[in-house]
């Protein structure tokens, strides 16, 4: 599973390069997936970052949806 949201996390990381606001939406997917394997390989430290990660994306998803 840590694979697959590094890969999610890497793509977005490219749409936001291009300003695709989606970026912000993979961005929140991945972080949900560190949050998940944090859990499950008990690596709690790694949810000090993903979980700020969350609240940060949503509210920078918000901030480009209302100017549009």
């Amino acid at each position: 599973m840590d694979w697959l949201a590094g890969a999610i996390e890497i793509w977005a990381g490219f749409l936001l390069g291009y300003k695709y606001k989606s970026a912000f939406l993979f961005n929140i997917i991945g972080a949900f997936l560190w949050i998940y394997v944090a859990i499950t390989m008990e690596v709690y430290g790694l949810m000090l970052v993903a979980i700020p990660m969350v609240t940060i994306n949503a509210k920078n998803y918000w901030m480009w949806w209302k100017d549009e």
